[in-house]
């Protein structure tokens, strides 16, 4: 079985978009969604990083919803704003608020900054 800081460093992959996706949601379906507390809270810069990530082509709109999807709901992931959490709400259901344009991550880029 993991110790803590196994899954704070699978964590810290998902919030920094390190490796494959597949791969880090694979390794988190060893622990629960539900905590008591945030392990981790994701900065407004980690935030930024996948959002210019993503505005700069170095990944899909689609990797993009699946990372915000992967993060959605986890209380052991937490938002330095609140503003970082609507925007992710709105990343990872592009059915209901809209598929991802460069001027929607322009604008989210600008709000954060």
């Amino acid at each position: 079985m993991m110790n803590m800081s196994e899954r704070e460093e699978i964590l810290s992959d998902l919030v920094h978009l390190r490796r494959s996706l597949a791969d880090i949601r694979r390794d988190l379906t060893k622990y629960p969604w539900d905590f008591e507390k945030p392990m981790m809270i994701i900065s407004k810069d980690d935030f930024l990083r996948v959002l210019k990530k993503c505005r700069d082509g170095q990944i899909t709109p689609e990797e993009l919803t699946n990372w915000a999807d992967a993060i959605t709901l986890r209380d052991d992931i937490g938002f330095e704003t609140d503003e970082m959490l609507e925007i992710i709400f709105e990343l990872a259901n592009p059915e209901v608020n809209g598929q991802i344009s460069k001027g929607r991550l322009e604008e989210m880029i600008k709000e954060l900054s």
